[in-house]
């Protein structure tokens, strides 16, 4: 179903902007209508599957209502943390734009850079859930334990690896967004490698964040790390960010360096809360949240 909606979206993208035979030339908004009927019809293509293909047992409403509760009293901690670090880069973006375009040009550039990177970890961190939750539910904390390690373990070296690259080639990896043989864009390609330098600090945190906070949640552990992003995105991370950016005149360093502090502090802080969630000598239940 995901590659059928990215293809309906990558056909009907150009279509609509760009007005193919009898459709219309709608330019950006053809674009965003493509987008909303692949993800309308990506969605319905599921609902129905599952309709179809899932067995649907006859539960008491109050068997139905505890479980939603149980959903409820475990998501909106996780949906809340989602929300806090995606917020965390989107008002960087708007307060980079207050140093010109060629800053927020080169942001988004850098930006795109570890946000298509970040999708490795993201993969191993869902895995690295599902495993711990495995475990975890057969009352082994110490291959819960193992499993969430490797997959931070993993997560890190994969995020190190890739690091390289923005220390070795970067005009290779920002070659993919922008035509960095263009002498109009030297300036931009320049502060793109420069944020990605920055941003080799906390490629391995971000790593360990987002696997750990994984694994947590295997563990049902969902409140705690919530606290745990809010301090260290929006407290520490946009908080520096803006004193080093603004107050100590670093500009655009400044609030990739409030970016490094908050994910570093988010994966210690995290990996310490796993490491003592699963400590043989202090077991906690794992459905406490």
């Amino acid at each position: 179903t995901l590659f059928r909606s990215v293809g309906v979206a990558g056909l009907l993208s150009p279509a609509l902007s760009y007005g193919w035979g009898a459709l219309p030339a709608l330019g950006l908004r053809g674009a965003a209508l493509a987008t909303i009927t692949a993800s309308w019809g990506s969605a319905l293509t599921l609902a129905w599957v599952a309709r179809r293909r899932l067995p649907r047992p006859a539960l008491p409403r109050a068997e139905v209502m505890g479980e939603l509760r149980a959903l409820l009293r475990l998501g909106w901690p996780i949906g809340l943390t989602l929300g806090a670090e995606g917020g965390l880069f989107t008002v960087t973006s708007l307060l980079m734009a207050r140093f010109g375009p060629q800053a927020l040009a080169a942001h988004n550039v850098a930006l795109q850079v570890i946000t298509a990177v970040f999708m490795v970890p993201l993969g191993l961190a869902t895995a690295t859930g599902i495993r711990v939750a495995q475990h975890a539910g057969a009352g082994q904390l110490r291959l819960s334990r193992r499993a969430g390690l490797l997959g931070m373990a993993l997560a890190i070296a994969v995020m190190l690896l890739v690091s390289l690259t923005y220390v070795l080639t970067p005009e290779l990896v920002i070659g993919v967004f922008v035509n960095v043989r263009d002498p109009a864009n030297a300036a931009l390609v320049g502060s793109a490698a420069a944020l990605l330098l920055i941003a080799t600090l906390f490629q391995a945190f971000d790593g360990l964040q987002v696997t750990a906070n994984a694994a947590l949640r295997g563990l049902q552990d969902t409140r705690w790390p919530l606290m745990i992003s809010l301090v260290a995105y929006w407290a520490l991370g946009l908080g520096s960010g803006a004193a080093l950016a603004f107050g100590l005149g670093l500009g655009p360093r400044g609030l990739w360096f409030g970016l490094t502090a908050g994910l570093c502090f988010a994966g210690v802080t995290l990996l310490a809360r796993f490491l003592r969630r699963t400590d043989p000598a202090r077991p906690t239940p794992a459905g406490r949240a």
